[in-house]
């Protein structure tokens, strides 16, 4: 019986083990996800950035003309 016992523990910890990796990996996927966003997020406001400075140069060109 003590033989049986120890091979329930193991089979348990074995299940642990597999939940905590997927955790793990949900983890780093959600992870990698708001990286992505961010990293979008960031785009977007450059190139509003590159679009403003853009039609500040073109009045200003227009200007001294």
């Amino acid at each position: 019986m003590v033989h049986t016992k120890t091979k329930t523990k193991t089979k348990t910890k074995t299940k642990t083990k597999t939940k905590t990796k997927e955790n793990i990996s949900y983890q780093l996927q959600q992870n990698h996800k708001h990286q992505i966003d961010d990293i979008q997020h960031s785009t977007k406001q450059i190139s509003i950035y590159e679009l403003l400075i853009q039609i500040s140069m073109d009045r200003c060109h227009t200007e001294k003309i």
